[in-house]
């Protein structure tokens, strides 16, 4: 604009003949000038809206139009097209936008994504080197199940030759990790004071400490079939009765979502158990078959049936088969969440048959965000067991009805270490009164006729995931 008017003031200019088309030039340069500055205009007030999570309906219609009406005075500015995909994921799934949460309305309704999907790829075309849409449009080809075009979107947005420690450049390869890794894991420490370890009366108090590491490595990882090969570790330190006991396991499953909402899985475990005294102790083998279900409403449903063999190497007496059957429900609702389930459960010892029992176990659990960095969890249960046979000492069947509660707090530390604080009850009731049970059979479960009890449990927590 200056060239032009310094042009048309010289006395050089006046007399050119191309006078007439510097002036033609300067006019469509000043009303490009106008138009782009109420474009600005218009891109100020709809980002207003969209930075007031309070905007209510009718605002973000107002936005709409505000940025649409931007990028008709000014479509070369790819900021423009990316305020509107931002606007459009908005009006589409709240505040929050799309997440983790929102995934499963993204897989039963591919279209909520194609408006900001096409905002996001025209800012791309306009100006190659502006990262923020690159970020946007590859999660959004994550949330459509589509990790190759989401892969191709972050290393374009690499390729741009961008500094390494730009905000989105590291949010690009980041994501490319989380794609393409395949192996997780994570460990754990816990500490406890249980106010009856022997499940007796009078009670005995025990400090114990334990370490926990679950590991997995995905033999195969997609959207829809993953088959992961995983191992966990559990050991248990019991200080007072100066005693341990150590699992190790491994697992093989296979998991297959066939529709965007419902999804199945098979899985198999073998397992070996290890105490101070003893060595070997226990042998497990276990097999499970899930069906699983993701909507609205419920958020999660699952109906999963297992099968477990135990075999104790010093008192086979005691070895177990274990059939069980659990629906579980639950409900997210914004910071909130709550489940419910219900086992059926067949117990047999076939060598000591006052242990066998037929059971039904229901749970409870809520769990809410306090604030960002706190969230309080509580849980409720009560499991009947009916024995099948007489007691060999008593005469008579036993009957148990355990009552449970628990309260405690989740604390993320940071992103992969969180801090737990818990206190669990427990009361036993039982038809034939209090039982006396040899300890180590107690803390390897290898009796299930338990008698009379109460217990409480403080237990503070520490796990890191990788």
């Amino acid at each position: 604009k200056r060239a032009y008017q310094e042009y048309l003031a010289s006395e050089e200019g006046k007399g050119a003949p191309e006078f007439k088309e510097v002036q033609g030039r300067l006019a469509e340069v000043k009303k490009k000038i106008r138009r782009q500055r109420e474009a600005t205009r218009h891109q100020k007030r709809g980002v207003e809206v969209l930075a007031d999570p309070q905007a209510d309906p009718e605002k973000l219609k107002k936005a709409l139009w505000e940025f649409k009406r931007s990028i008709d005075l000014y479509p070369d500015e790819a900021g423009y097209y990316y305020n509107l995909g931002l606007l459009q994921e908005r009006l589409n799934f709240g505040a929050k936008g799309p997440d983790e949460e929102t995934v499963k309305s993204v897989r039963e309704k591919p279209a909520l994504l194609e408006a900001p999907m096409k905002s996001y790829q025209t800012a791309i075309e306009k100006n190659g080197r502006f990262l923020p849409p690159y970020i946007r449009l590859g999660r959004m080809h994550e949330w459509r199940e589509e990790p190759d075009l989401a892969v191709a979107v972050y290393e374009s947005a690499l390729s741009q030759g961008v500094r390494p420690d730009q905000i989105e450049a590291r949010e690009a390869e980041a994501r490319l990790r989380s794609i393409q890794r395949r192996f997780f894991g994570s460990v754990g420490y816990t500490a406890s004071v249980d106010s009856n370890l022997s499940l007796s009366t009078p009670a005995n108090d025990e400090f114990s400490s334990g370490l926990s590491a679950n590991l997995s490595y995905y033999l195969i990882r997609s959207p829809r079939f993953q088959m992961p090969l995983g191992y966990v570790q559990q050991t248990q330190f019991y200080y007072r009765v100066q005693s341990y006991f150590s699992s190790h396991g491994f697992s093989l499953g296979f998991r297959h979502r066939f529709l965007p909402s419902i999804s199945y899985e098979f899985e198999g475990r073998f397992q070996t158990g290890f105490a101070k005294i003893g060595g070997l102790v226990s042998l497990l083998g276990e097999g499970s078959a899930a069906l699983h279900y993701a909507g609205a409403f419920p958020t999660q449903a699952s109906m999963e049936f297992s099968y477990a063999d135990t075999s104790f190497t010093n008192r086979s007496t005691q070895n177990t088969q274990e059939s069980r059957l659990t629906l579980s429900l639950s409900q997210r609702l914004g910071l909130q969440e709550g489940d419910f389930s219900l086992a059926l459960i067949d117990h047999q010892t076939p060598f000591s048959r006052d242990n066998s029992y037929q059971g039904q176990q229901a749970n409870l659990g809520y769990r809410y965000w306090i604030r960002p960095d706190l969230q309080f969890q509580g849980s409720g249960g009560i499991f009947f067991q009916n024995f099948l046979y007489p007691d060999t000492r008593l005469g008579r069947k036993r009957e148990n009805t355990l009552l449970s509660y628990s309260v405690g707090f989740l604390y993320p530390w940071n992103s992969s270490a969180t801090v737990t604080v818990n206190y669990r009850w427990q009361r036993n009731q039982s038809s034939l009164g209090p039982t006396v049970l040899d300890q180590l059979d107690i803390l390897l479960g290898r009796s299930a006729a338990l008698g009379d009890y109460t217990k409480r449990v403080v237990s503070l927590g520490v796990n890191i995931a990788f």
